[in-house]
């Protein structure tokens, strides 16, 4: 009867063990399905972070795009703006000079006049007003 008690034994210990693999086996299958669920969750949360990266690059070109142009129209807007100022300094310098021609024209008539003017009354203090009129 001892190597019968003895396969009870056995078999009671082997169903322990079985039973106790059986509980591992199902602990082991509930991590396996909550890593599933876990990787299934990172992989959604990646595809929005990827998406809001392709989202983010896309705004960051166009900014770039955008400054770019700002800056291009910027310097065209300071080109044509210099253009207008030389322009305008040019214009300034040709009215001056106009201005001082016209000034000595007329500073060489006020002379003109104010020297004729005393030829004329250095003639007439020669002459005798008086003697001519009457």
């Amino acid at each position: 009867m001892m190597p019968e008690t003895e396969t009870k034994i056995q078999l009671a210990e082997l169903k322990k063990e079985v039973s106790f693999t059986e509980s591992l086996l199902l602990r082991v299958e509930q991590h396996q399905e909550q890593l599933l669920e876990v990787t299934r969750e990172l992989k959604s949360r990646q595809d929005v972070m990827e998406e809001r990266l392709a989202t983010a690059l896309e705004e960051i070109s166009h900014m770039h795009k955008d400054s770019h142009n700002n800056n291009r129209d910027r310097s065209e807007q300071y080109e044509k703006l210099h253009a207008r100022i030389t322009q305008t300094e040019r214009q300034i310098i040709n009215k001056m000079e106009q201005m001082d021609k016209r000034l000595e024209r007329l500073e060489t008539w006020r002379w003109m006049v104010i020297g004729g003017a005393a030829v004329i009354g250095f003639i007439i203090s020669i002459l005798d007003i008086k003697n001519i009129f009457s």
